[in-house]
């Protein structure tokens, strides 16, 4: 019995061990088949990196071959914005002649194109009453001109009274303001040119009716020429009273030089654009309404941005261009934003979004990627 019961104690140690061996090796597989899972999963998370990296360089190799492009340092330089306009030539002394008073169109003495003097009469209303009220104060100051004369003669003989004398001077003062006033009311009756020139508009008739204010004759003085032509919104805060304007009349081979002499300060709200006037001297030659080529020219030239016309690009109402950047050991095109102010045939002026020493590509460049990788041909500039 004692046998027995030794036997079966050392079958259940053994037995004892045996599962615990095998419950830990089992433990054992489980930690190691975790580890292995994770050290799976961190290779293959690395593998896609690369992967990753490869597909990268294989798409700028294939499908974005880089561009051969010129580029300019971004540098401000004097500008003195010149720009073109055309004018028309206009005459700076002209004046309508209006009827002074109600009547009627007795004579035009004069017509079209005819060349008057200064206080030449042109035209005379209807002056019967005028006329009559006039000759009755002419003959009334004339016989109170006797009687003065008479009673000074009498006063220096002693025979008169200062009475009689100043009563006579009075009325003979009296008489004569009256007259003036009355020669004035007659030169209402007579249209008189002011100024020496040419009759460019006749607008009555003889027998027609006119109220006072209305227009009758035009005339033009051809000494006094002037040059009109607009700016518009981007260059009226450019130029300025006084800059030089080169003047061309066309159908002539006259070349004049002279400064601006008035900037409208309001805008014509249709056309967007300011009125200027550019005084020229005479010439037999320039007459109204000839075509005026103008070429303004600021007389201090200012420090600008300035860029070929053809390195700007817009699109959705942005102005935008395109620099090189370099990145490591490649050169990439990156589109900036800027800001564009004056702009002639050729250049544009940048008043925002560029930096001196920017690196600007002027080649046309045709990109939809704010990114895109380049080859500089003129690197002789960097």
């Amino acid at each position: 019995m004692k046998i027995y019961w030794e036997n079966s104690l050392r079958f259940s140690v053994i037995l004892l061990f045996a599962v615990l061996a095998t419950f830990s090796c089992k433990n054992d597989d489980y930690t190691r088949l975790e580890k292995l899972k994770n050290k799976r999963e961190q290779l293959d998370k690395k593998i896609r990196e690369v992967e990753q990296r490869l597909l990268q360089k294989n798409n700028v190799s294939t499908s974005q071959s880089p561009s051969d492009v010129e580029v300019i340092y971004i540098k401000q330089k004097p500008f003195s914005y010149p720009a073109l306009l055309q004018g028309k030539t206009e005459s700076n002394n002209t004046v309508f002649l209006m009827a002074e008073r109600r009547g009627i169109i007795q004579h035009v003495y004069v017509k079209q194109g005819d060349y008057v003097k200064k206080d030449q009469i042109l035209a005379n209303l209807d002056n019967t009453g005028s006329d009559k009220s006039f000759e009755e104060i002419q003959n009334a100051v004339e016989m109170a001109e006797k009687l003065f004369v008479r009673q000074k003669e009498l006063r220096e003989k002693n025979l008169g009274t200062d009475a009689q004398y100043f009563q006579a001077k009075v009325r003979l003062e009296d008489l004569k303001t009256k007259m003036n006033h009355a020669l004035k009311n007659l030169s209402k009756n007579r249209i008189i040119s002011p100024i020496k020139g040419v009759v460019d508009h006749i607008a009555v008739i003889e027998g027609q009716h006119v109220e006072p204010g209305t227009p009758t004759i035009r005339i033009i003085n051809f000494s006094a020429v002037k040059i009109r032509t607009e700016l518009s919104e981007n260059l009226v805060n450019i130029f300025h009273q006084g800059d030089t304007a080169k003047i061309e009349i066309s159908h002539t081979n006259i070349l004049l030089y002279e400064p601006i002499s008035n900037i409208s300060p309001i805008i014509d709200p249709i056309a967007k654009t300011f009125d200027v006037e550019i005084l020229i001297p005479a010439n037999p030659a320039i007459k109204p309404g000839m075509t005026a080529l103008i070429t303004l020219k600021k007389n201090k030239p200012r420090d600008a941005v300035l860029i070929p016309i053809s390195a700007l690009s817009r699109e959705n109402n942005m102005d935008f261009v395109f620099v090189a950047v370099r990145k490591g050991n490649n050169w990439f095109a990156e589109k900036k934003a800027v800001s564009a102010g004056f702009i002639n045939e050729k250049e544009v002026e940048i008043t925002g979004g560029l930096n001196e020493n920017d690196i600007l590509i002027v080649s046309p460049l045709s990109t939809d990627s704010t990114e895109t990788r380049i080859v500089i041909k003129n690197k002789e500039t960097l």
